[in-house]
């Protein structure tokens, strides 16, 4: 049955197949939508089951060294106990459930069932303590993002039928006016504002899709949820 699928894929470009001595003039994925986005809504279902436990930012430390209207600042800022707070809505867009067929090395082939999870108006927090020359400053940190992506591409080897799931993660949008807000507000919070740079959170994220959505999707994939079943002719 393998050796039968590599023959078929090799020559499935040229939009003309033949399988046992018939012509077959189209190939496609039953229901791989439907597939696709059960694997993208179990995993989240996962993760909120877990109280988003999973969901950590990694700790910070920044140096400051500012003259504020005479006054100088100067020590480190720890950013610390980072998760997230709040978050708006969760979807897919629809426009990237997808599937392609991509031709590896070894002259086989790979298909690949695609769609990307996005979060809107998500907040981070956390714990701020400022240790300048002078004292420390005790805060709590928040700063809202509108909307970051988590592209999943599900990958079936049609020779060895290995799945792999692969996720990362995209920040939308321009992050220039983008601050984070302190409370209680200080002078030394008012200078870590302008600062903090947005987007050194991006690693965390990142984590996010590696170390939390891949795994949970990649245990879906290879034990609750089978994969789209290919038709001819269909």
């Amino acid at each position: 049955m393998r050796k039968s699928l590599v023959v078929f894929v090799l020559v499935a470009f040229s939009n003309n197949i033949f399988v046992n001595a018939s012509s077959v003039s189209k190939v496609d994925l039953i229901d791989y939508r439907s597939y696709v986005v059960s694997i993208l809504q179990e995993t989240m279902n996962r993760v909120e089951n877990n109280h988003w436990c999973n969901l950590k930012i990694d700790n910070m430390y920044m140096n400051i060294s500012e003259n504020v209207l005479g006054t100088n600042m100067s020590g480190t800022v720890e950013f610390t106990d980072g998760f997230l707070v709040s978050l708006e809505k969760i979807d897919i867009i629809e426009s990237t459930v997808q599937r392609s067929w991509v031709p590896t090395r070894g002259n086989t082939t790979n298909v690949e069932v695609k769609a990307t999870m996005r979060m809107l108006n998500f907040v981070i927090g956390f714990d701020v303590l400022a240790k300048l020359e002078d004292n420390e400053y005790h805060s709590t940190g928040v700063i809202r993002y509108p909307e970051i992506r988590f592209p999943f591409v599900i990958s079936k080897n049609l020779f060895t039928d290995a799945i792999t799931v692969t996720v990362s993660s995209q920040l939308i949008g321009n992050q220039a006016s983008n601050f984070m807000v302190f409370l209680p507000e200080n002078k030394v919070t008012k200078v870590i504002t302008v600062l903090f740079k947005t987007n050194s959170i991006t690693d965390s994220f990142q984590k996010w899709a590696a170390e939390t959505f891949a795994p949970i999707a990649q245990d879906l994939v290879e034990n609750d949820i089978e994969f789209p079943k290919m038709c001819y002719n269909c």
